[in-house]
């Protein structure tokens, strides 16, 4: 039986996972006007600080750079590790 604070046992490469599918589905969203302001309060969020830091990436190196609306269009990733 779990206790009510206690966390629930999921996998960490099912987590970097999940993280990882939003960080690319955000990369996406850069390149979709209608989406592109959202994507870009997220890459200068804590909340990309934190899934960086769950996934062992460099922050600075993983944000985006100026060039990944047409490196992500291109279907080059737009971020680097």
């Amino acid at each position: 039986m779990r206790k009510g604070g206690a966390e629930p046992d999921i996998p960490l490469e099912a987590v970097q996972s999940l993280l990882t599918r939003v960080i690319w589905q955000a990369v996406a969203d850069l390149s979709v006007e209608a989406y592109r302001g959202e994507a870009e309060r997220f890459f200068d969020g804590e909340t990309f600080v934190e899934y960086c830091d769950i996934l062992g990436w460099n922050v600075r190196r993983a944000r985006p750079v100026s060039g990944a609306l047409s490196t992500a269009a291109a279907g080059s990733p737009g971020i680097t590790c």
